[in-house]
């Protein structure tokens, strides 16, 4: 989850000869990996943890403070 980057190879046709070419990715396949990556940065949020302004009334009740 520390991860600052993410390797993937990078061909225009995975049908090429060649070692990689049949297990990177093509224009399409980038384009979702940088979507979908995006989303996951987005859905995992920040690691501050803060307490909310909607959530103030039940600490003073509950907690006294």
């Amino acid at each position: 989850m520390n991860a600052c980057m993410i390797e993937r190879h990078f061909t225009l046709d995975r049908t090429m000869k060649g070692p990689d070419h049949a297990s990177s990715l093509e224009p399409t396949g980038l384009k979702l990996l940088v979507e979908r990556s995006h989303k996951v940065f987005i859905a995992l949020g920040s690691d501050k943890k803060s307490v909310l302004d909607s959530e103030l009334n039940n600490r003073k009740k509950f907690r006294g403070y």
